[in-house]
């Protein structure tokens, strides 16, 4: 009698959640066997797949009553086999009709197609799948964010170019390889086609290595500014290669790149194959008399404002002042620039890991080396006390001329995020940005500290202070700022520049390249490069999703919403090309001192490192109703607490005081 009450009211529980829904339910899919049919269903009917942390219900009808006390057993499995799901229903063999009742669960796990099985002690069984997807989104709630959000993305599609070259399609983000990589950073979350533009600058790697800029049409105007070696005509399919000489970024950048397309792929094969050319690449840059210093060491470039690509020449004749500035020849003043230096640690740092993944030992130990050999030498020259100084000039005259002490330059906010400084160089560079936004604040000369490079030189060629990147406001820097401030205790900081440019793009309604100090467009590059590095600011940096193996297999989560407002927050990274993923919901119950994290995702192997509230002190941990083994952390002024999961989805409640 008991159990037959336990069942009635389980079914009408069942039924009073429905009603009180209040909307359509959709059926997914549908099996039967003798007397059996089962159903999965969803609360709404969009016509989308099922999604992960999507509530469901499992419906079971049995078409005949048992003889016995029987039982029926409901699980559910994702792509992978990993059963998520598992309810035991007991039946009561007084029941003479028709019986039905429902069960609800939440989708968790790899996507792709998700198995329900369900067995009962009478030998039937039913066996339905249904399919799982989903995509990169951030939904809080404030849809003043989720628009923010969604303006950056929309800003990065606009940058898409397409060359038909032979019978293939090359896919551009834009069309200059630098631009394209940078701008990774944002569209490899939603971007199907990763491989087409890298594969492409690969295969027309020149005989000593080096790479071409980009891809134009053949009339393109840059072929008139270089020598006939640094072009490359494709006549039969109209269109040209060109490397810019002075650029000494893109055989470090092309390894980011081939990692982003390995990582969110997990190609091993397609690695493998272009291995060699990366590794050349960066030969090429180690050892060419008009890219490295032997003297001290590390890679050289002429002397340009940081990562841009013309010297400092000015004529009266244009055309001989573009030729002249993009010239490299020994005679060219050179410097050390730390943002080439800070690329090459990270690319070799990335060559490591990639070497080590597919089993080539000895080659990922010597790009290790090569990587410790960057950062402690780059350190050497470069850093002055407080940041990393802009050009270290090799010409004793550029060494008079310009006076580099103060000059804090683009890269400073790159070299953050590839590893160069130690945790307390970091927060120098940090509180440089902030002691300048707070001199330009109080000035109200500027709209942001997110410089090109400040102070900017007199006149650089054809550029005055403050015109184009001779002093501009670059968004690309207020990304990486950004992402670097949520992650080295400054989190009011980043969330203080999210907010900024959410308010400038408000006022525009668009996302520009460079700004003038007064807010103004200057135009001059492709918008989605900030655009991307916003966007990575946000999943990585405040939404702390990182991906630390291939297809987020290893994730890093360390969400910051607790400095937010926001109450709920739900966020998917999902790499466009393949099924790997990490998605969760974030709750902040202030009242009752609970931070409540719903998560799926691919990998059994977590590490969670939650931003605490600022008033609290200590926190308690568990997964799924268990409590597990919990340490509280501290970044700077800010406190975490850390714990380590390998279930690929279920519920965190954290409680703090």
């Amino acid at each position: 009698m008991i159990k037959k009450w336990i069942l009635l009211l389980f079914l009408l529980s069942s039924i009073f959640s429905l009603r009180t829904y209040g909307g359509e339910v959709k059926v997914v899919v549908t099996g039967s066997s003798k007397s059996l049919t089962v159903s999965v269903k969803r609360l709404t009917t969009v016509p989308y797949p099922l999604k992960p942390l999507e509530n469901a219900i499992i419906e079971v009808i049995i078409a005949s009553p048992t003889k016995n006390k029987e039982e029926v057993t409901l699980e559910v499995y994702d792509s992978e086999d990993w059963l998520y799901y598992s309810k035991k229903i007991f039946l009561d063999s007084s029941i003479k009709d028709q019986l039905k009742f429902l069960d609800y669960f939440t989708v968790l796990g790899a996507l792709g197609n998700h198995k329900v099985l369900v067995t009962t002690s009478w030998g039937e069984r039913v066996r339905i799948s249904f399919t799982v997807d989903t995509y990169t989104n951030i939904n809080t709630d404030s849809q003043r964010f989720d628009r923010f959000f969604d303006q950056l993305v929309f800003t990065v599609k606009k940058d898409e170019q397409l060359f038909k070259v032979g019978d293939k399609w090359i896919r551009c983000n834009p069309s200059w390889i630098r631009d394209h990589i940078h701008e990774m950073k944002g569209y490899k979350y939603w971007e199907t086609d990763l491989k087409s533009f890298i594969e492409h600058i690969l295969d027309l790697q020149m005989v000593n290595g080096a790479y071409y800029d980009f891809i134009s049409y053949i009339d393109d105007p840059h072929k008139n500014f270089v020598g006939k070696e640094w072009q490359k005509e494709d006549k039969e399919n109209n269109v040209i290669y060109i490397r810019i000489p002075v650029e000494a970024d893109l055989e470090y950048l092309l390894v980011e790149g081939a990692y982003t397309v390995w990582q969110a792929t997990g190609d091993n094969d397609w690695i493998k194959r272009y291995l060699p050319k990366l590794e050349k690449g960066l030969e090429y840059a180690m050892t060419d008399p008009l890219r490295w210093d032997s003297t001290y060491q590390l890679v050289k470039r002429p002397f340009t404002i940081d990562t841009w690509d013309f010297t400092n020449y000015l004529f009266e004749d244009d055309l001989k002042t573009n030729i002249k500035i993009r010239e490299l020849s020994l005679e060219n003043p050179f410097c050390i620039m730390h943002g080439d230096n800070s690329g090459m640690l990270e690319a070799c740092t990335l060559l490591s890991t990639i070497c080590k993944s597919i089993g080539y030992i000895d080659k990922a130990r010597y790009w290790e080396e090569k990587a410790k050999h960057f950062k402690e030498q780059t350190n050497k020259v470069c850093w002055n006390g407080k940041f990393y100084t802009h050009q270290i000039h090799l010409d004793p005259k550029g060494a008079e001329l310009y006076d580099e002490t103060e000059r804090l330059s683009l890269s400073n906010a790159y070299d953050l995020n590839r590893g160069l400084p130690d945790y307390e160089q970091a927060v120098s560079i940090i509180k440089e940005y902030q002691k300048r936004w707070e001199r330009d604040k109080k000035a109200s000369n500027s709209w942001a500290e997110w410089y090109s490079i400040d102070p900017p030189y007199e006149q650089f060629s054809f550029y005055k202070a403050g015109q184009y990147i001779n002093g501009g406001i670059l968004p690309a820097v207020g990304g990486e700022l950004a992402k670097a401030a949520f992650n080295n205790g400054f989190e009011d900081y980043g969330l203080d520049i999210l907010n900024r440019f959410m308010e400038k793009i408000e006022k525009d309604s668009f996302v520009g390249f460079l700004y003038t100090r007064d807010g103004k467009d200057m135009g001059g590059g492709p918008p989605g490069w900030g655009a991307s590095a916003f966007i990575s600011a946000i999943i990585e940096g405040l939404g702390g999703i990182e991906d630390k193996s291939v297809l987020f297999k290893k994730i890093y989560c360390s969400p910051k919403w607790a400095i937010t407002d926001y109450k709920e927050v739900f966020i998917t990274a999902k790499y466009g090309p393949s099924n790997g993923y990490f998605s969760y919901k974030f709750s902040h119950l202030k009242d009752s001192k609970e931070v409540r994290i719903e998560y799926s995702g691919n990998s059994q192997d977590n590490f969670f490192h939650i931003l605490l509230p600022k008033e609290s002190k200590y926190a308690d941990v568990k997964i799924n109703g268990n409590s597990i083994k919990s340490n509280i952390s501290r970044v700077k002024d800010s406190l975490y607490v850390d714990f380590t999961t390998n279930q690929k989805g279920g519920i965190i409640s954290v409680s703090y005081r």
